[in-house]
């Protein structure tokens, strides 16, 4: 290796390439790492939906009212006391996330045909969707374009505001 094949890189000498190969490295990383936060987000939704079908199905079937997720929202936090996620108040819409959409993971729009994927927003963008928007074809469409556009859930709710 001659001089020519080396750069300098904070007092040392690296061969010449060692950059590019180094951006290459730190792009696998950095895509790992976003397939990870989806697959972690779409495995989240699921326990959040099936949670919530489990509190629908206890309700409906052997009558139980709402003092059962007071109770539950109790015992999950006791038990699971690292984990967030478990109040009243969120397993209330996790009941209402699997009454909402009772074909999860797919959100299917007879008048628009559309197939949508649920779990490519975050749990609190749903959240934001429910208390907004009461129209499912239009809350599809919001689904859409949050994934098409990358939005925030703040950019999302700004959109729904201002009527886009």
């Amino acid at each position: 290796m001659t001089m020519k094949d080396l750069i300098v890189s904070k007092d040392v000498k690296m061969p010449l390439g060692y950059t590019a190969w180094r951006d290459d490295i730190e792009q696998l990383i950095s895509v790992s790492k976003l397939r990870t936060a989806i697959s972690v987000n779409s495995s989240m939704l699921d326990l959040y939906w099936h949670i919530g079908q489990s509190i629908l199905q206890q309700q409906k079937e052997k009558g139980w009212g709402h003092k059962i997720i007071v109770q539950l929202s109790k015992d999950l936090s006791s038990r699971f006391p690292d984990d967030r996620g478990y109040s009243e108040r969120n397993l209330g819409y996790m009941k209402r996330f699997a009454l909402e959409y009772p074909d999860f993971p797919i959100l299917q729009v007879p008048l628009a045909k559309l197939k949508i994927s649920l779990t490519q927003i975050t749990w609190y963008h749903h959240i934001s969707l429910f208390s907004k928007v009461k129209d499912m074809a239009e809350r599809a469409y919001y689904i859409c374009e949050t994934t098409k556009n990358g939005w925030s859930r703040d950019v999302m709710l700004h959109q729904i505001e201002c009527g886009y």
